[in-house]
């Protein structure tokens, strides 16, 4: 125990940001995993030197940023890390920061990865992700083109199900945060015309038709025509409020 931490004393930065980082890299190092009780405020005080103050101050920010939890009566713990808690994090930032600009840098993010997505998708599908598929187009078909929020909803569906399709455990990961903004895209351009929500039914289908037949390249040149149409109608509407 008295070797996890090396005393920190004096220096020019500030001392509580000290037992933060200190803190934080024996998680990262695995020096403390996920569910270890953390030493006692005394303990800790001892080991890193400092006083309670600062330390107070590092784990308030440890715990506020979900690296450690604090149960009453108990301790504190490593926190257990999910690919949810991450994902809640990133979506939560994207939608805080989410305007005309990073709605665009998010479509250009999404061309840089999705064509690939597809081509993994058409070799990898199963029965299961195929009907995923097949029941967003069907939903979209049904949609009415005066409620975009569920369009939105609808289009983040069908880009999840082929993240999935693609059998790698990263992809729908890196992805779902962009996804997730979908609906809140299609509201921030204050919807799209009846003309454009056909075309990105005709988009979806022929999408998915090049899935089915597991031809990825084709499927990959769809998807590149269904984003460049997506950013070049996105920036048409919203320039022109």
């Amino acid at each position: 125990m008295a070797k996890m931490f090396s005393k920190i004393g004096v220096s020019a930065s500030t001392l509580s940001q000290r037992i933060d980082e200190d803190i934080e890299q024996a998680i990262r190092e695995k020096v403390l995993r996920p569910g270890d009780r953390l030493p006692t405020e005394a303990e800790l005080c001892s080991m890193l030197g400092v006083s309670r103050t600062p330390l107070r101050e590092a784990l308030h920010r440890l715990h506020a940023r979900g690296l450690i939890t604090v149960k009453k009566g108990d301790g504190m713990y490593v926190s257990e890390f999910s690919s949810g808690n991450a994902l809640s994090q990133l979506i939560l930032y994207f939608e805080l920061c989410l305007d005309q600009a990073m709605a665009l840098e998010i479509l250009k993010a999404r061309q840089m990865f999705e064509p690939q997505i597809v081509m993994a998708a058409a070799e990898s599908w199963t029965e299961e992700d195929l009907t995923d598929l097949r029941q967003t187009v069907e939903d979209l078909r049904a949609c009415s083109d005066s409620d975009p929020q569920a369009e939105g909803i609808i289009d983040e569906r069908f880009h999840t199900a082929i993240a999935r399709a693609c059998h790698n455990a990263v992809a729908p990961l890196l992805m779902q945060p962009l996804y997730s903004l979908l609906p809140k895209i299609r509201l921030l351009a204050r919807g799209t015309d009846a003309a454009a929500d056909e075309q990105v039914l005709q988009h979806h289908e022929r999408i998915l038709a090049s899935i089915e037949q597991r031809d990825g390249n084709a499927g990959a040149r769809f998807m590149e025509d269904h984003l460049r149409v997506t950013r070049e109608n996105f920036i048409k509407v919203t320039q022109s409020v």
